[in-house]
């Protein structure tokens, strides 16, 4: 599950997994830092695997994050972990079926339940 990956992420003591976990670490750092760059958001939430990351080195991911975009686009820009956790992508499918509804709730045509067979 992905609560015991980010057990084993965060426990993890093994000099080749940590290895590659730093490694993972500055390359989303960099895809980070290259899409504030390109897109100038005010907020990055990472959620899932990514918050694993981030909560083992969040200094490495900043300043990785840092060396790979422009000062204008990571100056005040905040990066924090989802408060949805690891049931992060199980809230967001569930989403999908919603999203007609929560696009135009005026527009949405309803059938009711005993109509549809």
């Amino acid at each position: 599950t992905d609560e015991e990956l980010e057990r084993e992420i965060l426990t993890a003591t093994n000099a080749k997994v940590l290895k590659v976990l730093h490694q993972q670490i500055t390359d989303l750092g960099r895809g980070v830092g290259a899409l504030a760059t390109v897109f100038n958001p005010q907020m990055v939430i990472l959620g899932g695997f990514l918050q694993s990351l981030f909560k083992l080195d969040s200094a490495a991911l900043l300043a990785s994050l840092r060396a790979n975009s422009l000062p204008s686009s990571h100056e005040g820009l905040i990066v924090r972990s989802s408060q949805l956790g690891t049931s992060a992508v199980l809230i967001g499918a569930a989403e999908l079926a919603w999203a007609s509804l929560l696009e135009s709730p005026a527009g949405t045509e309803l059938i009711p339940l005993d109509a549809q067979g």
